[in-house]
C-alpha cells in the first residue's frame, strides 16, 4: 500500500479530528428537531410559498390602508380641499 507524501515524512491525522456523522437515534431530540426544519425549509417549495403569503400581507394591508383614507376622503363636505395635500 502506497503512503501519501504527508504520511511518509511522520505526518498523521489524528483520529479526535476526522468527524464522525451521526443519524437516525443517535442524534438528541433538538438535533433531530434542527434536521427536520431544514428539510422543510431548504426548498423552493417553501421559498415560493413564503413568498405568496408575504405578498398576501402587504396586498391586504395596503388596501385596508386604502381603504381608511377614502372613508375619510368621503366625508369631507362638497368643495373642501383634501387635507392630506394642503
Amino acid at each position: 500500500m502506497r503512503r501519501s507524501r504527508m504520511a511518509s515524512r511522520g505526518f498523521r491525522t489524528p483520529s479526535h479530528a476526522r468527524p464522525v456523522l451521526r443519524s437516525g437515534s443517535d442524534l438528541s431530540v433538538g438535533e433531530r428537531a434542527a434536521v427536520r426544519m431544514r428539510n422543510a425549509t431548504s426548498s423552493w417549495t417553501f421559498v415560493g410559498s413564503l413568498f405568496a403569503a408575504v405578498s398576501l400581507w402587504v396586498v391586504q394591508h395596503v388596501s385596508s390602508i386604502g381603504k381608511k383614507v377614502g372613508a375619510e376622503l368621503a366625508d369631507l363636505p362638497p368643495g373642501a380641499t383634501n387635507p392630506t395635500t394642503a
